[in-house]
């Protein structure tokens, strides 16, 4: 289990031998805040973003420090990571500079933009680990903009919650979950490179996490 804090340390946690308690197994220390992290499919390696920067860490590491950092591909605070969980080498980020960066860290040049929105900056990101071509993003307005990272530099899809978004999930059957500031969980269906209404459950009585 890997356990960000707020303090910027990545703690490592494992199970206990009698399975009724968590026990650490390690950690590694970030300089500032890590708001967000992601990690792959039978992967020793951790994602995290804090500041502008993404890191790479692995849990296998004799160090405390990342085994790839990789600053100044944005240039505002990154908000959001997510992996393609059975590809170990690509992950997407988004940030407060607008734009969506879909990386391949094994290139000389691991980042390029895959989609910058013209009006507000950029929450949340979400891979489809179904179809992983397709990759969303939600926005700080409120919208979500479906992408093909085949297609960069535009989007093939959107739609609006009228809220900033905080949360993107997929399941394994191409449906979205989203929250953001609101008391609802709302889902889409994404089918025909479309994202559909789907279902909205409004039975929190506060701002869904």
């Amino acid at each position: 289990i890997a356990l960000a804090e707020d303090t910027g340390v990545l703690n490592i946690l494992s199970i206990s031998s009698d399975n009724k308690a968590l026990e650490s197994a390690g950690y590694f220390k970030e300089i500032d805040r890590i708001p967000k992290l992601a990690v792959w499919k039978n992967s020793t390696r951790i994602l995290t973003c804090s500041k502008n920067a993404v890191a790479i860490w692995d849990i296998n590491s004799t160090t405390r420090k990342p085994v790839q950092h990789f600053q100044d591909y944005h240039t505002e605070l990154v908000n959001y990571v997510d992996t393609i969980k059975s590809e170990p080498n690509l992950f997407a980020s988004v940030s407060m500079d607008q734009k969506c960066c879909f990386w391949d860290d094994r290139n000389p040049s691991p980042a390029f933009v895959l989609y910058n929105n013209e009006f507000c900056s950029l929450t949340s990101v979400a891979c489809n680990q179904n179809n992983t071509n397709y990759i969303v993003v939600g926005t700080e307005g409120g919208d979500i903009y479906l992408l093909d990272r085949r297609e960069p530099k535009d989007f093939i899809s959107v739609a609006s919650c009228n809220c900033y978004i905080y949360r993107l999930v997929f399941d394994d059957s191409n449906k979205l979950a989203v929250c953001g500031d609101l008391n609802k969980v709302l889902v889409f269906k994404c089918e025909d490179e479309i994202l559909n209404n789907a279902y909205c459950n409004d039975k929190h009585c506060a701002i869904v996490r």
